[in-house]
């Protein structure tokens, strides 16, 4: 529904990344979280936009710790940000799978092979932003990128799969970026895809262009 003129729409918007693991001793999607400026979105008037933003542990009870930061708090909007390692171009995923079949441990150590994420739950669950105009955007805007059909089996997408499962049925947008490895992060190109991601989304949920 379009927002009636003169009025405000709160949207509220939760950015996550993770810290550092294995042999990277520093992950760049904690960095992104951590500095993220939204007021450069460069919004409508009458958006306003409530962060909540949070750095979770590498580990396979990443959703849990996510749950008790959130605190029951609802949102409209998710975006999950993990760390590709051998990705070329900074990666939209398009769906996660109910799979993990780790090929290094977490970081406590936990090795799991080839076990579903929920037993009960589909083979797999499919993001639900505006992908099409997402992609129309950043291809006005530039910078590199792709959509993704495999966001591996590791944690992140295990925390992707855990998202969506408990938001789908409520509407929530909820959506995974991977970004490159420290080598070949660039912060800029980054936080421009995020940009992009941000106010494609938003702009749809409140209606606008």
């Amino acid at each position: 529904m379009r927002m009636a003129k003169g009025r405000t729409r709160t949207v509220r918007v939760l950015l996550t990344g993770f810290g550092r693991f294995g042999p990277f001793k520093r992950n760049p999607t904690e960095e992104l979280v951590r500095s993220y400026d939204f007021r450069n979105l460069g919004l409508p008037p009458g958006i306003k936009v409530r962060l909540k933003a949070v750095v979770l542990p590498v580990h396979t009870e990443a959703f849990e710790v996510l749950e008790e930061r959130v605190q029951g708090r609802r949102f409209d909007l998710i975006i999950h940000l993990g760390l590709h390692s051998k990705a070329r171009r900074i990666r939209i995923e398009r769906r996660a799978r109910n799979l993990m079949n780790f090929r290094k441990p977490d970081v406590r150590g936990n090795l799991v092979r080839n076990a579903r994420i929920l037993p009960d739950g589909p083979g797999f669950l499919y993001s639900n932003l505006p992908l099409k105009a997402i992609v129309q955007d950043l291809k006005m805007s530039g910078p590199s990128f792709e959509v993704s059909d495999n966001a591996g089996s590791y944690i992140c997408n295990q925390l992707f799969y855990r998202s969506l499962h408990k938001n789908r049925r409520d509407g929530t947008m909820v959506g995974f970026i991977h970004v490159l490895r420290p080598r070949l992060f660039s912060k800029r190109r980054s936080v421009e895809i995020l940009d992009s991601v941000l106010r494609t989304c938003i702009n749809q949920l409140v209606g606008g262009p």
